[in-house]
């Protein structure tokens, strides 16, 4: 008869380390799914944000790009434009130069006539 009680509050014993076992794997489980479900909607959050950002940066490339051709079109009338002044300048320099007398020239009576 002691046996069978001892086995039978063991027995209990063994069911109610169980169930308390059983309860608190469930409420683990439960956090274990919470917290699953809120770094699934974390995830989802940065992937609409990583495909904004790819989306901004194809643009900004886009628009770098743009202006890297407008500035090598800029550059090339710049270049242009310098060219036509320096050419211009040399040839205002030419059309202005003075050369000196010749020997014969300052004794010319046209000479002797400026500088009376």
């Amino acid at each position: 008869a002691v046996l069978s009680s001892e086995r039978e509050m063991a027995a209990r014993r063994l069911k109610a380390l169980e169930e308390a076992s059983f309860k608190g794997l469930h409420k683990d489980h439960s956090k274990a799914v919470a917290e699953v479900t809120q770094l699934s909607v974390q995830c989802l959050e940065m992937a609409d944000e990583a495909k904004e950002r790819i989306t901004e940066l194809t643009r900004t490339q886009k628009e770098l790009t743009d202006l890297q051709a407008n500035v090598g079109k800029i550059e090339a009338e710049r270049r242009d434009a310098l060219n036509q002044l320096q050419e211009l300048k040399g040839n205002i320099r030419v059309m202005c130069r003075v050369r000196p007398l010749l020997h014969r020239e300052r004794r010319s009576s046209i000479y002797a006539l400026k500088l009376s």
